[in-house]
């Protein structure tokens, strides 16, 4: 039981210039937002409390889709998954069996790297020449992309498009790289829907350059009915400063933004 004021507070008129609040009419309190009661599973001393695809279907109400008499959980559709690493089979499948999911079965090579796939969960299609190892940096986003668009659209077939990149010593991309691969699956109809997490801060594209390679194929992909969905980006409206701060310590100075290819006009 808990008490509460059933109807709002008055004061004296002349009190409305220096009372902005009331407090202490009401016993709700503020609770952590932690789901205590998790699978014993789903929890490891080292990270925590998971969430598992079946709370992502409550969350999101998907349940109501997944339980329709004509379920809508992906089937005959694809989904093209833009990423620029190879990927462990046994990444994917220990996720998926863990949580119920069923396996893939794809072709590796010596350590485990899918090099040729299709299964009616997944397609690999690679563009580029095939370093047969697995980019540290970006190995933890591909398994994140395919496992959860996995296990929502259940019954689809994903789609992994891997151009792996090839970077030069000073940093920059040479060849490869997540750019080629949305360009090849948009070129090639891969897919009805197109998901990618990269993206870089939107003020260093620049709108104003007529036919604008990116712009000219993000407007084929609409053309062609093709959803493309991007990530805008992990740090909010502040993805121009992701560390806030620059490398002198000084104040975030980039503004209001998110990432593009999220902020395209196309």
């Amino acid at each position: 039981l808990f008490r509460s004021n059933a109807t709002s507070p008055k004061i004296p008129a002349v009190l409305s210039g220096i009372v902005t609040g009331i407090r202490g009419l009401d016993d709700f309190h503020l609770k952590p937002r932690v789901l205590h009661h998790v699978r014993p599973s789903y929890y490891s001393s080292e990270y925590g409390q998971f969430l598992a695809p079946g709370d992502i279907a409550t969350i999101y109400d998907i349940n109501a889709l997944y339980n329709a008499s004509t379920p809508i959980d992906g089937t005959g559709q694809k989904l093209a998954v833009i990423e620029q690493t190879d990927v462990y089979l046994s990444d994917l499948n220990d996720f998926r069996t863990g949580f119920g999911l069923s396996s893939i079965g794809c072709t590796t090579g010596s350590t485990g790297l899918i090099t040729a796939c299709s299964d009616p969960r997944l397609e690999y299609d690679l563009i580029s020449p095939d370093p047969g190892t697995a980019s540290a940096g970006d190995l933890s986003e591909a398994d994140l992309d395919l496992e959860w668009a996995g296990a929502v659209a259940r019954n689809a077939q994903l789609i992994y498009v891997n151009a792996p990149a090839e970077y030069a010593s000073n940093g920059n991309l040479v060849s490869g790289g997540v750019w080629d691969s949305w360009y090849y699956a948009v070129d090639q109809d891969l897919a009805a829907v197109i998901t990618m997490s990269y993206g870089n801060c939107e003020f260093d594209f620049d709108y104003s350059v007529s036919g604008s390679a990116d712009e000219t194929e993000l407007q084929k992909a609409n053309s062609e009915g093709i959803t493309f969905v991007n990530s805008a980006g992990d740090s909010g409206a502040a993805e121009c400063d992701p560390n806030n701060t620059d490398q002198n310590g000084a104040s975030a100075t980039g503004g209001l933004a998110v990432t593009y290819p999220a902020s395209s006009r196309k």
